[in-house]
């Protein structure tokens, strides 16, 4: 079940992770038409830098940490890879109650032989490895699309979606010096 869980956590992992960058960049295009709509004034300036980081530091925590810092139990992963590969049919539920404290009646070897041989039967199959590929490649995908249409939107859309990318993502400048608009 550790690497049933590990891949589990990592499936999370990406599906976190491009919910975080869905989120940023929606943040960011808002922020971009807000600055622009104050015209990137000082206040607009700073306010959107804190909004970003703190969206970000929200994202991050409610889509990849908080999801991360779950317990996966062994009845779930059972479960989880009976749903998915259908060969294992019973066999992980009845070793993971089988193996539960408490149950003094059964014959521990016949358990510890049941657990044996779900576990064979879990490596056999390769269903550790290959339940989540599917997924894991879509969410990938779909980041590295949501990256591509957002630079593509910065480098040809309108000239202040690149003043706004300076303006938040270039700290060390002044605030004045990141307004494009001076008199």
């Amino acid at each position: 079940s550790d690497v049933c869980s590990s891949d589990l956590r990592r499936k999370l992992a990406v599906r976190g992770t491009l919910r975080v960058i869905a989120t940023a960049v929606a943040i960011f295009f808002a922020l971009a038409y807000g600055m622009q709509w104050a015209r990137f004034s000082a206040a607009s300036i700073v306010g959107a830098r804190v909004l970003l980081l703190g969206a970000l530091a929200a994202a991050i925590y409610w889509f990849v940490v908080k999801p991360l810092r779950r317990q996966v139990t062994d009845d779930q992963v059972a479960l989880y890879l009976e749903e998915k590969e259908p060969a294992l049919q019973t066999m992980l539920v009845s070793a993971v109650e089988s193996s539960r404290e408490g149950r003094h009646w059964e014959s521990s070897a016949l358990v510890q032989k049941l657990i044996a041989q779900a576990v064979e039967m879990c490596a056999a199959s390769e269903s550790a490895q290959t339940v989540e590929r599917g997924p894991m490649r879509l969410n990938g995908g779909l980041a590295a699309g949501v990256v591509g249409v957002a630079v593509l939107a910065v480098l040809v859309g309108p000239e202040f979606f690149r003043h706004a990318l300076s303006a938040m993502l270039l700290v060390s400048r002044s605030v004045e010096a990141a307004a494009p608009y001076k008199i």
